[in-house]
C-alpha cells in the first residue's frame, strides 16, 4: 500500500503504522504478485492490542471565593448605616463638617418640632366615612427648623399598620411659629379594623427607625 514514488530503486525500509513492524520494501517486491492487502489485514490481526491512552486535559482548579472582602464590605455598610442613622436620630448631630452630606441625603434637624392642637373628625359623605386630621406643628426651639415630612399610619388592635401615607412638606418653621396642616385623604376602607391613628414627623431616617 506504499506509493511507488516513495520507494527508491534500491528499496527502503518501511514501518507499519499499526503494529510498528518494519521490513524492507523494493520495487521488485511490489510487483512480485504479493497480496499486500492480505498481508496488511494479517498484520492488523496479529498485532497486539495497543492500550488506549487518551490525552486528558488538565482539570481546571476551582479557586474558592475569599470571604473576607464580602465581610469587610458588609461591616463597612453596617457601620456607615449606624453612623448616618445616629446623626439622623439624635438632635444636634447634623451640624459640623457632615452637614452638607446629611442635607443631600434629606437628613435635617427636626428637634424642637412638635405637634400641637391635633384633632380627628369623621364625616359621612355619599355613604362613605371620611377621616379628617387637622392640627399644627410648632417650633419650640430658638432656631428655624425644616419640617420635612409628616406620616400618618392606621393601625389595628395588634399594632399592625394597615394603611400609611407620608406627606412631604419641606417648609421652614421659624422659632415660636406654627405650621397648620389638614389631612383629609386617609383611607377609610379599613375603618372597621382601625384601632388607632399614629401621626409622626421627621426626616427619612427618623421615620424609618421609628
Amino acid at each position: 500500500m506504499v506509493a511507488d514514488a516513495l520507494v527508491p530503486p534500491g528499496g527502503r525500509t518501511v514501518k507499519c503504522g499499526k503494529c510498528a513492524n518494519q521490513w524492507f520494501a523494493s520495487k521488485d517486491s511490489a510487483t512480485d504478485g504479493t497480496d499486500f492487502a492480505a498481508l496488511t489485514a494479517q498484520a492488523y490481526a496479529e498485532a497486539p492490542a495497543q492500550p488506549h491512552d487518551p490525552k486528558q486535559l488538565p482539570a481546571i482548579a476551582r479557586k474558592p471565593l475569599k470571604a473576607w472582602p464580602f465581610q469587610v464590605a458588609a461591616a463597612s455598610m453596617v457601620l456607615a448605616w449606624l453612623v448616618i442613622a445616629t446623626y439622623a436620630y439624635f438632635p444636634g448631630a447634623h451640624t459640623g463638617v457632615f452637614s452638607g452630606i446629611y442635607g443631600a441625603l434629606g437628613v435635617t434637624d427636626t428637634s424642637d418640632l412638635v405637634f400641637a392642637d391635633v384633632t380627628m373628625d369623621r364625616e359621612n359623605s355619599e355613604g362613605r366615612t371620611k377621616f379628617i386630621i387637622a392640627g399644627s406643628v410648632a417650633n419650640e426651639g430658638s432656631k428655624p427648623r425644616v419640617l420635612p415630612r409628616v406620616r400618618v399610619q392606621v393601625k389595628d388592635s395588634d399594632g399592625k399598620v394597615i394603611w400609611g401615607q407620608v406627606y412631604p412638606v419641606e417648609e421652614v418653621v421659624a422659632p415660636g411659629e406654627v405650621y397648620p396642616f389638614r389631612i383629609d385623604n386617609v383611607e377609610t376602607s379599613f375603618a372597621n379594623r382601625a384601632s388607632s391613628i399614629v401621626l409622626d414627623l421627621g426626616n427619612n431616617f427618623e421615620l424609618v427607625m421609628r
